[in-house]
């Protein structure tokens, strides 16, 4: 992992890390949470160990049906421990040469492993626009939310009430 920070790796370690819980939402620094995450919190997984949001785009640059983001995920982290994953995707990520190493490795290693959620959970530009208003908006390209060239209206409702 020498050309990444050890934080990126994080996301395929939280199981590890985190034994005395069942269940974690992993949202990355770049993510606004606009309402409340009970409806994903409870989400059936239906014995997956990842709930995720397909990157639409990505997939048809891809000529893939299933690229998804990993800036948002629903961990089964009992599961995943159960099974031996965490330890398995930080071994092949090891091996991995990407620009998105979590990401491409949980996209490459995992995708039997994965339940589809709705784009209302990690919605950003590369995801398709969801049915429901989204609850968490992901600032995956640039400008970021606190850029000043960003004119995101729910960024900036959010800065400035707190302001």
């Amino acid at each position: 992992f020498k050309r990444f920070s050890y934080m990126v790796m994080y996301k395929l370690a939280v199981p590890n890390m985190l034994t005395d819980i069942d269940r974690c939402i992993f949202l990355d620094v770049d993510t606004l949470v606009d309402g409340s995450l009970d409806e994903l919190w409870e989400t059936d997984m239906q014995g997956n160990c990842f709930g995720i949001v397909l990157e639409h785009k990505t997939c048809r640059e891809k000529g893939s049906d299933n690229y998804f983001n990993a800036g948002v995920l629903l961990m089964d982290t009992k599961k995943i421990r159960e099974l031996g994953v965490s330890d398995y995707l930080l071994q092949r990520a090891s091996i991995l040469n990407s620009a998105y190493l979590e990401q491409d490795t949980l996209n490459l290693y995992a995708q039997d492993l994965i339940y589809r959620l709705d784009s209302k959970w990690n919605f950003g530009p590369t995801t398709k626009w969801p049915d429901e208003r989204p609850r968490i908006r992901h600032y995956m390209d640039f400008p970021k939310a606190w850029d000043n060239r960003c004119r995101d209206g729910l960024w900036q409702k959010y800065y400035t009430e707190k302001l």
